[in-house]
């Protein structure tokens, strides 16, 4: 009785988490866009998580090289945290925090799209289904108020609607590696040193810093990098960094 009590509670503790915390960090993000371009924010962030989070797998004794599991996590975290973040970060320079996680919300259609070993269930549950189709709708609404608005110049108009549209192709890339992490990755063993298979947070780590080098690549080449002057970010975007590094990434 006392296990069930600790999980029920470790369970109701993660679910916060995700919808306080991460819920959160779109804002955050859209916070330090106003000192950090799009790109060196990503980089910023995924390095240092990515790090932190390995040196501590580290102090732990956790393996931290396993070519298999390197191999699924550099690819799972260029989809998760490199093509649907870089989506989600570039977007928030032209659409609000809000609309960006809506729009990051509706991942939940594409996972019953494209889950494809769950069709049946979910195909044949009418709440899941009626789920599906409210929740297209709202995509579609959204859309429509950026083509159906005439006291916005024709020119953010069209901004609007590709940041969108680059948005749901990041929640797409998302929900693809999720899914391929659910259903392709080995299971973990019990023994954190001696097994075969790394730590989830060892791989978390290296999806974190998968995402961290290409971010870093990315600015480098769009020259993000060599205009960025550290010295002029406002306190309370580093605060906004800080929070996305340790809150929104770590925890």
């Amino acid at each position: 009785m006392e296990d069930i009590k600790v999980s029920v509670v470790s369970i109701v503790l993660a679910y916060l988490v995700v919808y306080i915390v991460w819920g959160s960090t779109f804002f955050f993000i859209e916070e330090a866009l106003r000192s950090f371009p799009p790109f060196v924010l990503g980089s910023i962030r995924f390095i240092i998580a990515g790090s932190l989070l390995m040196g501590y797998g580290m102090i732990r004794g956790y393996r931290i090289f396993n070519k298999f599991d390197i191999r699924q996590a550099v690819f799972v975290g260029f989809l998760l945290l490199f093509v649907d973040m870089a989506a989600i970060i570039w977007s928030e320079q032209y659409i609000s925090s809000g609309i960006v996680s809506i729009l990051s919300a509706a991942t939940a259609i594409w996972f019953i799209i494209f889950d494809r070993p769950k069709w049946k269930e979910n195909f044949s549950s009418v709440p899941i289904l009626l789920g599906l189709i409210f929740g297209f709708a709202g995509v579609i609404m959204l859309f429509a108020e950026q083509l159906l608005t005439d006291n916005v110049p024709a020119e953010e108009r069209s901004q609007n609607l590709t940041a969108m549209v680059v948005l749901t192709f990041g929640t797409i890339g998302w929900t693809i590696g999720s899914l391929y992490s659910k259903y392709y990755q080995k299971p973990k063993t019990a023994d954190k040193k001696k097994g075969t298979s790394l730590n989830v947070m060892v791989k978390t780590a290296w999806q974190m810093v998968t995402a961290g080098v290409a971010f870093t690549l990315v600015a480098l080449l769009k020259g993000e990098y060599s205009t960025f002057d550290y010295t002029a970010v406002h306190a309370a975007d580093w605060g906004a960094m800080i929070y996305l590094v340790i809150m929104g990434s770590i925890l």
